[in-house]
């Protein structure tokens, strides 16, 4: 679990290496770790839940483990993207184009910018569209810290508390204390 975890924190420092330019590369790398390290600690975590569950109770574990899962997803996913819109409109700066109600718009997402570049001149295009990704590669490279720090932090959390944690159906290799049966 440590380790996908790892691998995911990984993932997300990759992001740190956007420019606003090419970036596919970068993100398709990155966004392959995270897949690889998240996928497995996601499935290694609902074993080890299926695992200390007695059998009759499996059901209602395996509901929870899959809920807290996706919940777990979905506000990562809304904090994450919600970092990456407010860092993208503070630093993306269209004042000097002299666009006026245009600039307001394309300042919203990378869409609006995208699409307000399509009625500009090339040399104004060129100039909004740069400034629109500079600023989302700057949103992605603040949420790819930010997750890169949980994820990490999770990882030492996880090695940490299941260091002790035997598979099922190992035994302990542990001596009884004194005075005290085997079990």
């Amino acid at each position: 679990i440590a380790a996908g975890l790892t691998a995911t924190s990984l993932g997300f420092l990759v992001l740190l290496l956007l420019d606003g330019a090419a970036d596919g590369h970068w993100i398709t790398l990155g966004m392959a770790f995270v897949a690889f390290g998240a996928s497995g600690a996601s499935s290694l975590g609902a074993n080890l839940v299926m695992a200390i569950v007695p059998a009759r109770r499996a059901g209602s574990a395996s509901a929870v483990s899959e809920t807290a899962f996706e919940l777990g997803a979905a506000v990562g996913i809304a904090v994450l993207g919600s970092l990456t819109s407010a860092v993208y409109r503070r630093r993306i700066d269209l004042d000097d184009l002299g666009l006026g109600a245009a600039a307001d718009r394309a300042a919203d997402t990378l869409a609006e910018a995208t699409e307000v570049s399509a009625d500009l001149a090339p040399a104004v295009a060129n100039d909004v569209l740069a400034a629109a990704h500079d600023a989302f590669a700057a949103g992605l490279r603040s949420a790819g810290l930010l997750a890169a720090v949980l994820m990490l932090g999770g990882a030492v959390l996880a090695h940490r508390s299941l260091r002790s944690t035997r598979p099922t159906g190992v035994a302990s290799t542990a001596e009884p204390a004194a005075g005290t049966a085997a079990t």
